[in-house]
């Protein structure tokens, strides 16, 4: 199979590694106040918080619903 200049060419600037898509869509960069990252830096935290006290919760309902049927189940083995 032959490869002709205007396929590579066309190749190129489609894929998404080619140059044509780099030179043509720039990085996008925000600027931020210091006292705006702060503050969503702190709401990050927080979330986190607020989702790992979730887990926490289901997790220890789960435990709770487990310790539950252990007993029900020693006395079915005996």
């Amino acid at each position: 199979m032959y490869r002709t200049f205007y396929n590579d060419f066309f190749n190129m600037m489609f894929d998404d590694s080619g140059w044509y898509r780099h030179a043509h869509n720039p990085t996008t960069v925000y600027v931020v106040s210091e006292e705006k990252m702060k503050e969503l830096e702190q709401k990050k935290k927080e979330r986190t918080l607020q989702s790992i006290d979730t887990q926490i919760e289901k997790l220890q309902a789960h435990r709770k619903s487990v310790e539950e049927s252990l007993p029900a189940l020693e006395h079915k083995e005996e």
